[in-house]
């Protein structure tokens, strides 16, 4: 699909900017010169092509009471395939790859706190029969924010945009207990907004809620920290950004906050964290880098290689997509 300019102006809205009043695509329309109309047929056309995944809250798994791991898992390559779509059926993973490396899958997953993440991974290694497995939980947060500028190169730009540094696995007495209109605004608000001229009646119509009452629980969950952003999700190889690459770097424990901030300032990383080291893999930084090209991605990791003086990393290339969905919180995740 060729994006034109106010097609990639739009893009950006969707995700950085999306407007929380009843009628958003007009609000949009009047900051693009476009009617309401126009601005919906081209979030529709987004959406056929992968560019716009869905529209909804994201919410912040650690506040609603979920943990959350990386697994990676060492698996003969003749049963790559096959191990993918067992843990791909776990409604808890939310991304699945292939990687160039002998750990060759990796995942994410997320299951409520009341269950164990470590016998979690043990089950989905019991049924993926890996070589394997790696549980990678993460120590600390530097950054979490997917935001693909479509105005601009990524390049390695410095922004503070999504640095968002908080410390993994406090105490679950930190916790704001979560009432059950909580979770039902969670599971109503992480569905895909419909594409209509007042999309949050729409949505809020099966639920007995008027636009103003959805409008108003998106703001009060924004302001209690429990939805970090609403708006757009993006496919970023369809959106041009065909390469990405986990990188990971071994530093030094007095040295890795101020290296994740560093790290977490570069525009072409859209997560970095702090995770737990394991003996058969001794990194303990992980960044997301994404590009129009490998090389790309390499000239990133090597300014930053720079910038924080680690001049040995490793740069995971994904391959497969076997799996990029939402996890559906308080829903059946066994």
């Amino acid at each position: 699909m060729e994006l034109d300019t106010q097609d990639r102006r739009l893009t950006n809205m969707l995700q950085a900017e999306f407007p929380l009043v009843e009628e958003p695509f007009a609000a949009m329309g009047g900051r693009l010169g476009l009617g309401a109309a126009n601005v919906v047929t081209r979030i529709a056309s987004l959406k056929a092509v992968g560019i716009v995944r869905w529209i909804s809250g994201v919410f912040d798994p650690w506040k609603i009471g979920y943990r959350t791991t990386l697994g990676a898992m060492r698996v003969p390559p003749d049963r790559l395939d096959a191990a993918a779509g067992v843990i791909s059926a776990h409604p808890g993973v939310s991304h699945n790859y292939a990687r160039c490396h002998e750990y060759n899958l990796w995942f994410t997953l997320s299951v409520p706190r009341e269950q164990s993440l470590e016998v979690a991974v043990q089950v989905l290694a019991q049924l993926a029969q890996p070589i394997e497995t790696l549980n990678l939980p993460a120590v600390r947060v530097f950054k979490r924010r997917v935001f693909v500028n479509m105005m601009a190169d990524l390049e390695s730009r410095r922004s503070t945009i999504g640095v968002e540094e908080r410390e993994e696995g406090m105490p679950d007495s930190r916790l704001e207990p979560l009432s059950e209109q909580d979770r039902r605004l969670i599971r109503l608000l992480q569905t895909d907004l419909p594409l209509r001229e007042r999309p949050f009646a729409e949505l809020g119509k099966d639920a007995g809620m008027s636009a103003v009452e959805v409008l108003g629980s998106i703001q009060q969950l924004l302001d209690r920290g429990i939805m970090r952003r609403y708006g757009a999700s993006i496919g970023h190889r369809k959106a041009g950004l065909v390469a990405n690459a986990l990188s990971c770097w071994d530093i030094a424990e007095a040295k890795v906050v101020e290296a994740g901030r560093r790290v977490a300032q570069f525009n072409a990383v859209s997560h970095c964290y702090e995770r737990r080291r394991d003996p058969r893999w001794p990194y303990n930084l992980f960044a997301m880098i994404h590009g129009r090209s490998r090389a790309e991605c390499d000239a990133v990791a090597e300014k930053i290689a720079k910038d924080i003086d680690i001049p040995h990393y490793v740069l995971l290339y994904s391959g497969v997509e076997y799996k990029k969905e939402k996890v559906p919180y308080f829903e059946n995740l066994n």
